[in-house]
């Protein structure tokens, strides 16, 4: 019985069934299994999430290590263990897509990591900025509807922006610098001082201007999404008593 299959194109862009979605980004891999149902609608089964990083030392090397590929693949190879217990005779084979987002994008050698995790049997997609924008959009957007605003998704290695009108995302956009980049970059101890915080500030504010239209993502309301928001929400909420 084989737990995975390649995914299909429909006219609607899906077709009902089970689906796992694998996510390799700089810091972490995760995995969500979920069923599709006619309408679209999402019933998660699972999730799955692990903290590889990927991108240890890229920015300096422009290359991926092969322990920090060799981590992935050991996740990776876990993960569809856990994906075969979802294998069923109603469900025989599994619609999985693996992306892998900035790291892989910026190392030379992303082709090397490819072939490793073909070797597992996945096929891997090395997903534009633009693109990874335009699904961070696609993921938040039920629950925004006819709202207009700035979803930011901070990962390890790069920051997505998405306009949201009318439930329509425009200018996505990808900035080349992430928590994990900012401080390998600007940081020399373990938290960063005032000074390096002012950097790593400045740095961004220098990239955000290069976009080709920044005036486009003036928003009254700013949503976050992705892991760096989520510790930055659950270390605020540790400090005031908020509720996450």
């Amino acid at each position: 019985m084989s737990a995975i299959a390649e995914p299909e194109s429909t006219e609607s862009g899906f077709q009902a069934g089970r689906y796992a979605a694998i996510d390799i980004g700089t810091v972490t891999c995760r995995m969500l299994v979920a069923d599709v149902d006619e309408a679209g609608r999402l019933h998660e089964l699972d999730r799955e999430y692990t903290i590889t990083n990927l991108g240890e030392g890229v920015d300096a090397t422009g290359v991926l290590k092969p322990a920090a590929m060799q981590r992935v693949a050991d996740a990776v190879a876990r993960f569809l263990d856990v994906l075969r217990g979802f294998a069923t005779p109603e469900h025989p084979a599994i619609t999985t897509r693996a992306m892998a987002t900035s790291a892989a994008r910026d190392a030379r050698n992303a082709d090397e990591f490819e072939a490793l995790m073909a070797g597992l049997g996945v096929t891997l997609s090395v997903i534009p900025g633009e693109r990874e924008a335009a699904l961070s959009f696609a993921g938040a957007s039920c629950d925004f509807r006819g709202e207009r605003l700035l979803v930011v998704d901070i990962g390890g290695g790069s920051t997505e922006l998405t306009r949201i009108e009318s439930s329509l995302d425009f200018d996505n956009a990808s900035i080349g610098q992430g928590s994990l980049s900012s401080f390998a970059q600007h940081v020399r101890a373990i938290l960063p001082t005032p000074g390096e915080m002012d950097a790593i500030a400045e740095a961004f504010r220098k990239r955000f201007a290069g976009l080709p239209n920044s005036d486009a993502y003036r928003s009254e309301a700013l949503y976050g999404i992705g892991g760096s928001v989520r510790a930055a929400a659950k270390m605020h909420a540790q400090a005031t008593g908020a509720a996450v």
